[in-house]
């Protein structure tokens, strides 16, 4: 039942909500509409199967049009909090396709991935190629393996609460961070590195530019795996371990060129 309660509450509650605040002249106007997290509704410990897969496809179609239209007619930015899953390398005899197909699993890497940070091809988002075509950018955050020690260069324009008095730099490591514009309907791919102190999020200049890891895939030169890398933890947010996912939609992709009717 979450489902049709969230499509009930994207297409009635909160627009009767809006436009009650809209009409008070003593409240500012609602600007920011975060849900966290949509992939918590789709968690399913059952098999995946075809039917479930056209399912889904469509409720995360009609949750988009209405997440689309509040945005267009309120002026809102809207934030939806994704989740990151395992990516694991193929088998030895796992299936690679016809000879000159492009499996979705080398496609999702140039939306699902950021695979300019060490490690980063091995977590991708989830809720596949249909939820990546209704959002006009995806922004990826994950922890790195670098720890940094911020000198007062580095600290100087963070932001302090005025009740605080000025605290001396601490020489203590902080996690690295990273912020990657994976892909955004109105500026090219970005990345910069972050820490979180207690003045608030702090950007931090990089070290050394990372090289792209993103070679163009080649359908024709697909080469079957001879190492299996381990896991690495990049991403602030983990779902568990959903191996096989790839050959689920591998099959769901070559079954759907078949109904001409699947949007």
């Amino acid at each position: 039942p979450e489902i049709p309660m969230l499509l009930h509450v994207l297409s009635q509650r909160l627009p009767a909500l809006l436009d009650h605040l809209l009409a008070q002249r003593d409240h500012k106007p609602v600007k920011l509409l975060v849900m966290d997290a949509l992939t918590e509704l789709f968690h399913s410990h059952g098999r995946v199967s075809k039917d479930t897969l056209f399912e889904r496809s469509r409720n995360l179609t009609e949750i988009s049009v209405h997440l689309h239209s509040i945005a267009s007619k309120y002026q809102i930015a809207v934030v939806v909090l994704n989740e990151v899953v395992d990516v694991f390398d193929r088998s030895l005899d796992a299936d690679m396709g016809r000879p000159g197909e492009l499996l979705y699993r080398e496609q999702s890497r140039w939306f699902n991935r950021a695979d300019n940070v060490p490690g980063g091809s091995h977590k991708e988002a989830s809720l596949g190629l249909v939820w990546a075509n209704q959002v006009n950018a995806r922004i990826m955050l994950s922890r790195t393996e670098r720890m940094r020690v911020l000198d007062a260069d580095d600290r100087r324009d963070a932001k302090r609460p005025r009740f605080e008095s000025p605290q001396p730099a601490s020489t203590q490591a902080t996690r690295v961070r990273r912020l990657n514009v994976i892909f955004s309907s109105v500026g090219p791919p970005a990345a910069l590195d972050y820490v979180v102190l207690r003045e608030g999020i702090v950007t931090v200049p990089e070290d050394v530019a990372p090289a792209s890891t993103m070679p163009p895939p080649s359908a024709g030169s697909r080469q079957r795996p001879t190492q299996v890398l381990p896991t690495s933890a990049v991403a602030e947010a983990e779902e568990g371990p959903q191996d096989g996912s790839g050959d689920e939609w591998d099959e769901y992709w070559r079954e759907a060129d078949a109904h001409d009717d699947l949007y």
